[in-house]
């Protein structure tokens, strides 16, 4: 527990000092500082921590036993994607730790090229990815984080509405966890919101709410229906969830907080009609996220399993939260939602490690050599 909060600690220092050098050379650097001591607490784990690395390890081993990669393939309820890179990395002669070791690498390199080309503070996005609990997750559910670590590269396509480009890597991702199929809904909702945003905003917010009153029912048919999935028709994935709650009132801090530093962008005369337009669509697209976020944690107070979806989207807010706070003048930064957000994933961090550690199997740390 000490090492998260003492990396927790150095995260907020340097995220409030306004540390962020310009210089590309320097700030690649900085960002590959801040970022090696938590991929290195993930790369260096020993099967004992992260409550899901053991299976993994099991899978692993059991795949590279396979003789063929149909045989590995055979009864796997892990997505052809992997399966395939255990099976590659497996006859390369690789142990499990050899693979945990550069699928964290991988980890590594994405999230430093991420925050490197889109955080205004990298610092506070290394916060933000330690407190909502995404280094855990990837100590955790590799295979998830893995997808999101590919997910990551199809953002500037997002951004620039070059639609099969970002399939592409949609795809690719969901090649690895099927789950991350369910990021293409970012790429109509965004065109949407950004055209009737008051509207959506009403529509989403109620659909999440119907979906929080009535999911059961739902997804129990939906699941039945395609003949997947049926563990999650189980009543304990039902149910008001404290942890999904505590979620919940951390995005939509954190979409109130961003809506509102949106409310406030001036457009300058100054500024060339393209270059504002810029801005203004980055912003929409801030805000889509943010919504989409808040809409799949209402509907997973009662439905906890939906939860798993928001880890798709809710990695950009690392860099969307960082990026609404006014570097001009710090203590503007000090409001309520921006606050409370910081606050609550802060507490909530902690209180998972002291109470709760058995929800991720993180405490205590141990490395494996």
């Amino acid at each position: 527990m000490t090492l998260y909060s003492v990396l927790l600690v150095i995260y907020f220092i340097f995220a409030f000092a306004g540390f962020n050098p310009k210089d590309s050379a320097k700030r690649v650097v900085y960002v590959l500082l801040l970022l090696l001591p938590s991929f290195f607490l993930v790369a260096f784990r020993s099967t004992d921590v992260g409550a899901d690395t053991y299976p993994y390890c099991y899978t692993y081993e059991r795949i590279v036993a396979s003789k063929s990669i149909g045989e590995a393939l055979n009864g796997s309820y892990m997505e052809i994607g992997y399966n395939f890179l255990e099976f590659l990395f497996g006859h390369m002669k690789f142990s499990y730790y050899g693979f945990q070791f550069v699928i964290s690498c991988f980890y590594y390199l994405s999230f430093s090229v991420f925050f490197y080309k889109y955080s205004n503070n990298p610092a506070l996005s290394c916060f933000l990815m330690l407190s909502m609990q995404g280094l855990f997750g990837m100590m955790n559910q590799t295979r998830m984080w893995l997808a999101i670590s590919i997910l990551l590269f199809s953002y500037s396509f997002l951004r620039n509405r070059c639609f099969f480009r970002f399939l592409l890597f949609v795809l690719l991702a969901g090649l690895i966890h099927v789950s991350a199929v369910a990021f293409l809904l970012i790429y109509p909702f965004s065109s949407l919101y950004k055209k009737r945003k008051s509207i959506i905003i009403t529509i989403s917010l109620l659909a999440g709410f119907i979906i929080a009153v009535f999911g059961q029912k739902f997804f129990s048919l939906v699941f039945n229906l395609i003949g997947r999935y049926e563990a999650y028709s189980d009543s304990d994935n039902y149910g008001i969830n404290l942890a999904s709650i505590i979620f919940f009132v951390e995005y939509l801090a954190i979409f109130v907080y961003v809506y509102q530093k949106n409310k406030r962008f001036i457009r300058l005369p100054l500024l060339p009609r393209k270059v504002t337009e810029e801005i203004l669509s980055t912003k929409s697209l801030y805000e889509a996220i943010c919504l989409l976020v808040l809409v799949i944690s209402l509907a997973g107070i009662t439905n906890s399993f939906i939860t798993r979806v928001v880890g798709f989207f809710g990695v950009y807010l690392y860099v969307i939260f960082g990026n609404s706070i006014s570097k001009q003048s710090p203590k503007s930064n000090l409001t309520l939602p921006f606050m409370a957000s910081t606050f609550l994933m802060a507490a909530q961090m902690f209180v998972i490690l002291v109470f709760r550690s058995n929800w991720d199997g993180v405490v205590p740390y141990e490395f494996y050599f």
